[in-house]
């Protein structure tokens, strides 16, 4: 074999040894480009997952959230109506009565009485004043005046408060304290004492 066959040999083979190697990097490349590829979609998927589990979380969180919300407000709502129907219902029932009843001079009369009886100021030591609207001590104080037995001898004093229109108030003649019998207390009395009896009777519940 001569020179020039020998030195074309070993120049084939080393292009042949080359190509191989070169296809060889080549498939190792594309394999390794096609395992990251690979990663890259199963990241991506991963995230795309992960993300539209936390969107839908957050959705179902926000329902519940304004679900809860309206169901509150709705039921602030009724309660409030509710309250606004038993109060309207409880004015209705008391208010024009118990003024009629305080602007009633026998009613009022009575009622001092009845107090009167039931007070004996050498048994607490204590004189008790009975304070009068303006427009009702004349009619009053005379009316009282007659049962003194009742009334004065019990230790009551009559006066007159210029700030009452209705009823009337008893305190001890120093002042230490007072106790209001006009129509808005009594109002007031009724009202608390009904409210839960009247939400009841109309709604079948307790307030």
């Amino acid at each position: 074999m001569t020179i020039d066959s020998k030195l074309q040999a070993l120049l084939d083979k080393v292009y042949e040894e080359g190509v191989a190697k070169g296809r060889e990097a080549a498939s190792a490349l594309i394999r390794n480009a096609e395992r990251d590829a690979a990663e890259i979609r199963a990241d991506a998927e991963r995230e795309a997952l992960e993300i539209r589990a936390r969107a839908r979380a957050d959705a179902e969180e926000l329902e519940q959230n304004v679900a809860s919300e309206l169901r509150l407000s709705t039921e602030q709502a009724l309660d409030a109506l509710k309250q606004r129907v038993r109060d309207h219902v409880v004015s209705s029932a008391i208010s024009e009565p118990v003024r009629r009843a305080f602007s009633d001079e026998d009613f009022i009369k009575e009622l001092i009485l009845t107090l009167a009886r039931s007070w004996n100021a050498s048994d607490v030591g204590v004189d008790l004043a009975v304070l009068l609207p303006p427009d009702q001590d004349e009619a009053l104080r005379d009316y009282l005046s007659a049962r003194s037995r009742e009334v004065l001898d019990r230790g009551f004093r009559i006066d007159v408060d210029h700030e009452l229109d209705r009823g009337f108030r008893i305190g001890p003649v120093e002042g230490s304290w007072v106790v209001s019998f006009t129509d808005e207390d009594f109002e007031t009395f009724l009202a608390d004492y009904l409210r839960p009896r009247t939400r009841a009777l109309l709604f079948g519940d307790e307030a």
